[in-house]
């Protein structure tokens, strides 16, 4: 199935010298608005989120990936990532796909990686957007859509995927600072909006009449 790459944010380049530059740019992988897919029915039968929402981020590089630090998942309406019980200890490889055979809802684990062995230093996800880090020592070379993040949450929950993403620049280690939105208004909540910013025209224009 041919998957549609939704561009959400940004392209940052940084000159490191004349002849060098340092870039990391980011992209979710979308089909349905900002949400990457739907949780399936047979995956909110293993424990997922009943038709949650699977949100999936790549990232291309022109240096090897260092490191996803800094991370903070913040949710509103007291919502939660989803963590599989038989996933990653530590938030920070995919599942097998062998054992996402066997257990169809691992394959919405939420979690963050790099291209090497990850590791994660710091608190678990959601992260606490100081010392949460998921990194690796090996250099895996320049990237080009290596999916980094997936993130599974209740159907509806709006919030932020926050960090930053270290790669081996030309000069040094070259960060770059990201946020990323999670979720969307639902159609009755902008149709709302809009009879708001109506009503407010109104007003306005009663009082200078």
């Amino acid at each position: 199935m041919t998957k549609k790459f939704l561009v959400l944010s940004f392209a940052t380049t940084l000159l490191a010298s004349s002849a060098f530059a340092d870039s990391i740019s980011i992209s979710q992988i979308g089909t349905v608005g900002l949400r990457t897919r739907a949780v399936t029915a047979t995956e909110s039968g293993g424990g997922a989120p009943v038709d949650g929402d699977v949100y999936q981020w790549q990232v291309t590089t022109d240096g090897d990936i260092l490191s996803v630090n800094g991370v903070l998942v913040t949710l509103d309406g007291g919502g939660t990532l989803y963590n599989h019980p038989q996933g990653n200890a530590a938030n920070a490889e995919p599942g097998d796909p062998v054992f996402i055979g066997l257990l169809p809802a691992l394959g919405v684990d939420s979690w963050i990686t790099t291209p090497g062995n990850t590791g994660r230093l710091g608190a678990d996800l959601p992260g606490d957007g100081a010392d949460t880090s998921f990194g690796d020592t090996s250099n895996d070379g320049a990237k080009a859509n290596f999916m980094f993040a997936q993130l599974t949450v209740p159907k509806g929950t709006m919030g932020t995927f926050a960090g930053k993403i270290s790669i081996a620049g030309a000069t040094g280690p070259f960060v770059q600072s990201f946020s990323l939105p999670i979720g969307v208004p639902e159609p009755a909540t902008l149709a709302m909006a809009g009879m708001g910013l109506v009503g407010m025209i109104g007003v306005a224009r009663r009082r200078k009449a």
